[in-house]
Parts: C-alpha cells; structure tokens; sequence
C-alpha cells in the first residue's frame, strides 16, 4: 500500500471523526485527535499559492488529563502535493510535544516541538514528444528524519486550530501548513 492510499484513509477518518459532537461540552481531554487543512511547500518552484497541498493528520496524546500543561504524543501526518500532473505523497510518525500557555478559562494557546520519521514518494509523469505514442510515469521515494514546530489554539471542547511548520528533509514536501481539528 503506498502513502497515496495512507493520505484517503486518514483524510476520510478525520473527516468523519471530526464532525462527531463533543463527548462533554464542559470541557474534552481526550486521548486522541484529527486534523485536517492546507499546506504550501517551501520550494523555490512553488512560488504562487494556487497549488497547495491536502494536510490531514491523527494524533494520539500519552498524557490527556485535564489538569495536564505538557501534552506529549505522537502524530501522523499525510499530505498530498500535486502541480503540473507531479504529485507527492508524504506521511510522517513523529513524536511531538505540545506545551499549553495561561489559564483553562475557556480556551488555550500552546506550542509544540516535534522529531520522526517522513517517508516522501514522488510521482513524475514524463511529457509525450511527438516521436513517442505513449507517456511515462516514475515513482520514487525517499525516508528521512525531520521534524516540525507548531502554534495553536485548543478550547475546552477539543476543537483546534493549528500552523505548523515541517521539515521533511525533501524540498518539495518541507512547508508551512494550517489546519483545524477536534480532540476526542
């Protein structure tokens, strides 16, 4: 199974678990979470913002109490890229940490630090000349460490918002990305 297939079923995952209802609309720690939004590349090919890419991720948090600050756990992200019939697909594992900022009165700012492992397969599709009657296409991939920063926004209901900035280790995959989520 290739990362295409990982980036649809998380994507769908995290649609349908991200418009459950909150389990306790005082306040929802939960152990696990889904996101899904937009990232652009940072490469120097991508230079206008109407090739962006498809985020979604699933995290899973070891400490979830209520009363916890630090939120340590591990995350896994996918993100599809497409531009001139190229695609790329990455997945991440990565072990992250997210500090919460102020006072529980409602919602919360935190940032967070992550390390792993991203797994970046690209898809080239080779232009037909006039002499050839058929086009090609090549798959590659490439894993590397990397790593990724965020800043965020998480109420007491478990819906978040989320910028984050990933290294791949791959120019066409490393960027910026926004997403929303929900904590279950």
């Amino acid at each position: 199974m290739n990362v295409s297939h990982y980036v649809g079923i998380v994507a769908i995952v995290g649609i349908g678990l991200a418009v459950a209802p909150a389990v306790n609309a005082q306040s929802t720690h939960g152990a696990f979470a889904v996101r899904l939004g937009v990232g652009v590349p940072l490469d120097n090919n991508m230079r206008d913002w109407k090739n962006v890419d498809v985020i979604s991720g699933f995290s899973y948090f070891i400490n979830h109490s209520a009363g916890t600050s630090t939120m340590t756990g591990i995350d896994v992200d996918t993100q599809l890229h497409t531009k001139h019939g190229n695609s790329a697909h990455a997945m991440g594992i990565t072990y992250t940490v997210r500090k919460l900022m102020g006072d529980d009165t409602g919602s919360q700012n935190y940032v967070g630090l992550g390390l792993g492992i991203y797994r970046t397969e690209y898809k080239r599709f080779d232009e037909m000349s006039a002499a050839q009657s058929t086009s090609s296409t090549s798959t590659t991939g490439v894993t590397n460490f990397g790593g990724k920063a965020m800043v965020g926004r998480m109420d007491n209901r478990g819906r978040f918002a989320e910028m984050a900035y990933t290294y791949t280790g791959t120019s066409l995959s490393n960027g910026l990305s926004a997403t929303v989520g929900l904590r279950f």
